[in-house]
Parts: structure tokens; C-alpha cells; sequence
């Protein structure tokens, strides 16, 4: 169980961090799935909810976990959960303050995820990345950070509505938009792993 418990928390320290954002925006449908890298990923969005899976490998351990993940620009809340519904971790992320909270009632705090993860692992990981792609925010379909490789290996389009009018007026935003985000992204360093398959946008069916 603690083995499992560090995957985890590894798994969500790479997911989890502080996001920029631009205008607020609600998933209201996602379409087909993409594999054409020539097609650039975004635009940006800054307030989203996902769920999915994480696949995480070390070695010869493989971990298979389940997550959602509510983010605004204020507040990231991440929730993942064992293949059979067992709760595994709760993270979240305020304001000068990221905590990171096991099932079996551990609790690790910072002033953000990259001290978080220091605390945790005893090494900074490159969490300002995954996410960025995950939002929309890149739209090369590779990179590399600090010796950590990402590649999106499947994105699909996805609609969204404004969810605040007025605001949307003011700024001259569409109220209905779309973006280019990914589906899947693998992220990996030396003999670590670690793939993201999004299966839900919002209220997506």
C-alpha cells in the first residue's frame, strides 16, 4: 500500500500545479479525436474539469489510477482513486498554498507544487509543463523540461461556451469556441513513465 501511495502522489505532482489563465470558459461537447500533429494545439483555456486515467510505470511496477481534476484560476482540485474506487490521494491548490493529503491520512503541504514535490520526492519536477499542455496553452505537440520528455500522442477538439456574458462581451470573446487539446500525453524521465489519457470534458457524456 505505501508503494502504491508514492505512485500516486508521484502521479499527481506531475498533474498538479498553480495554472495561468485567460478568460473563464466552460466544456460544453468534445468532438472527434486527433492525430495530425501539423494542426497546432489551443487555444488556451483557464478554467476546465477533467477526468481520466493515469497509467504510471517505474521499472517493473505499473500503476493504474483514475482522476479528476476541477481547476479554476483561483483554486486546482485533484482527486484520484485506485482502480476499484478506493480513494488514493486528495491534492489541492490555493493561492501560496498547495496541499497534498493521502488516504491513509498523510499530509504534505507547500507554498506551491514545486516545493510540494521537493518535500515529497526530494527533487523538484517539472510541474509548470504538463498542465500547459493539458489547458491548451502549447501548441507543439513535443517538448522537453529538465530532462523530462512530453509528447501528446492523441488530442481532440473540444467546444466551449463562455460562461460569463458580460465578460465575454468586454473582452470581445466568442461565445462559443474551440480548442485543440490533448487526449493523451505521455511524460517520461530515465525509467519513469507516465501517460494521461483524458476521457471527460465537464458535463461531456
Amino acid at each position: 500500500m505505501q508503494g502504491q501511495t508514492r505512485s500516486a502522489l508521484l502521479c499527481a505532482c506531475l498533474i498538479s500545479l498553480q495554472l495561468a489563465g485567460c478568460a473563464s470558459v466552460v466544456p460544453s461537447q468534445a468532438d472527434k479525436f486527433v492525430d495530425d500533429a501539423s494542426q497546432a494545439l489551443g487555444s488556451a483555456q483557464s478554467s476546465f474539469a477533467i477526468e481520466g486515467r493515469l497509467l504510471f510505470k517505474q521499472g517493473r511496477r505499473n500503476d493504474h489510477l483514475r482522476f479528476t481534476w476541477d481547476h479554476s484560476e483561483a483554486r486546482d482540485t485533484l482527486m484520484l482513486t485506485a482502480a476499484l474506487g478506493q480513494g488514493v490521494a486528495r491534492i489541492t491548490r490555493e493561492e501560496n498554498a498547495a496541499q497534498l493529503e493521502s488516504a491513509d491520512g498523510k499530509k504534505f503541504a507547500g507554498r506551491d507544487w514545486q516545493a510540494l514535490s521537493q518535500q515529497v520526492f526530494g527533487q523538484a519536477l517539472p510541474l509548470d509543463e504538463l498542465p500547459q499542455w493539458l489547458r491548451g496553452a502549447r501548441p507543439q505537440w513535443t517538448g522537453e523540461k529538465d530532462g523530462w520528455k512530453i509528447a501528446v500522442t492523441q488530442a481532440q477538439r473540444v467546444k466551449f461556451k463562455c460562461s460569463d456574458t458580460t465578460a465575454c462581451q468586454q473582452h470581445q470573446l466568442a461565445q462559443v469556441t474551440s480548442a485543440l487539446v490533448p487526449r493523451r500525453i505521455e511524460f517520461s524521465k530515465d525509467d519513469i513513465s507516465l501517460s494521461i489519457i483524458v476521457e471527460t470534458w465537464g458535463d461531456d457524456e
